[in-house]
């Protein structure tokens, strides 16, 4: 669980000082053909592991005074490209996580 993955951090190495969350899976399609199961899994490992991992560390990030939170996101949030609905829209949300 990323509540495991945190608490093993800290213990190892006495605390959090910074994040970069790095998921992503992509699926390509236009929205008319996208699966819901496909959208959903964009979401899930896009956005809410973002979310999730995120929710977890900024407690250990404060305890120490503070330090980066960083998600990788993509330039394609503006991009005009129908073909990868999904993981724009995801990548869009994470980033506004921040």
């Amino acid at each position: 669980s990323v509540e495991a993955a945190v608490a093993a951090t800290v213990a190892e190495f006495g605390g959090i000082d910074i994040l970069v969350a790095n998921a992503g899976v992509l699926w390509l399609g236009p929205i008319e053909t996208t699966p819901l199961k496909r959208w959903r899994l964009c979401l899930d490992v896009n956005t809410t592991g973002v979310f999730l991992v995120t929710k977890a560390v900024i407690p250990h990030v404060r305890a120490r005074g503070g330090g980066s939170l960083i998600a990788v996101t993509t330039t394609g949030v503006t991009m005009t490209d129908h073909g990868a609905n999904a993981y724009w829209v995801s990548k869009a949300a994470a980033e506004r996580l921040y």
